[in-house]
């Protein structure tokens, strides 16, 4: 029997980042957490300190403390 999930995994470069913040905001909506926990991984990125700054900050824009880097 498979078990039931404990979360999603969704995968999003920088440029998704710098224009789909609906689109972050319905990814928070669909995990039906009241509070969800992130975790952003930034293996791709060139700058990953800058990169971790801009995605903390969006998602504590959009009401979400719990973010594991």
């Amino acid at each position: 029997m498979l078990q039931k999930p404990k979360g999603i995994l969704v995968a999003i470069g920088y440029n998704e980042y710098r224009k789909y913040t609906e689109v972050f905001k319905k990814l928070l909506h669909e995990t039906g957490k009241l509070i969800p926990k992130v975790c952003v991984f930034t293996l791709a990125a060139d700058e990953p300190g800058y990169t971790e700054l801009k995605f903390t900050n969006l998602f504590e824009r959009l009401g979400i403390h719990d973010i594991s880097i």
